[in-house]
């Protein structure tokens, strides 16, 4: 797509949208993206799609979404900036020299549903989300982000980092974070989503995990990182990397059971 433009925001949108992912656990940028950046998106997940078998996928990464304005997105100026904005304005530091990182997470099937309430923590400070396709009929479940809000610090430390991860992202840890118990416990906030719309939330310090969908929907989003503080940590690039292989695999099953059923 030609000619990437995305709204530019003043100082006192950056301050707003920053005091609403402190008090309110997420920001939201209405109609951020344009009817043709979607559609856009839209085609290039339904084509990825019925190449997985209509079941669960995930491409980290820009190259994996190259011929989609996600890609774009990903690159833009503009885009980096105004993540680099958020992160300055709420950590009261500079923004590092880092680069955008992203996701594109489609559920759907019987794959998909098993994603549900994986709550976990973000490897970076700044998570801006873009759904691409949210299920609307009537009676569907439409996968919403459940979100606590900022549970802990930026850490210095890459190991508590990972301790803190491991003690939650884990079935037990995951199954108390699920519960309605624990979410009134900890104000827990529902995010709601409609496409084209833009949110933000700090996913380095907010545990979160997605509501189930049905297996025959399709819920898509973009997700985009920024500013990693363990990002020179061997540990973290490894821990990575497996994520990378697994990710691999998962697709490259959906795949095989696809070809199996034609």
């Amino acid at each position: 797509m030609e000619n990437l433009a995305l709204r530019e925001l003043t100082k006192a949108d950056i301050a707003g949208i920053v005091r609403a992912m402190d008090e309110d656990g997420y920001g939201r940028i209405a109609q951020f993206f344009p009817d043709a950046m979607l559609a856009d998106a839209r085609r290039f997940v339904t084509a990825e799609l019925e190449r997985h078998g209509r079941e669960y996928f995930s491409y980290i990464g820009r190259d994996a979404v190259r011929d989609c304005v996600l890609a774009e997105i990903g690159a833009a100026p503009g885009f980096r900036d105004l993540l680099a904005r958020i992160y300055a304005a709420g950590t009261r530091r500079p923004a590092p020299p880092s680069a955008v990182y992203q996701v594109l997470r489609v559920l759907s099937g019987t794959t998909g549903l098993k994603e549900a309430f994986k709550f976990h923590y973000d490897a970076y400070v700044v998570t801006a989300l873009m759904p691409i396709a949210i299920p609307t009929g009537a009676g569907e479940k439409r996968g919403d982000l459940v979100i606590y809000p900022k549970l802990r610090r930026i850490r210095s430390n890459a190991a508590i980092n990972l301790v803190e991860k491991l003690l939650v992202q884990n079935p037990g840890g995951r199954r108390i974070a699920r519960t309605a118990a624990l979410q009134r416990l900890f104000a827990a906030r529902v995010l709601r989503m409609e496409p084209g719309d833009l949110y933000l939330f700090w996913g380095y310090q907010s545990l979160h995990g997605n509501e189930p969908c049905f297996p025959t929907s399709t819920r898509a989003t973009a997700l985009f990182h920024f500013a990693d503080p363990h990002a020179d940590s061997a540990m973290v690039a490894s821990i990575q990397r497996w994520r990378s292989r697994h990710e691999r695999k998962v697709r490259e099953r959906a795949m095989a059971g696809a070809r199996a059923r034609t």
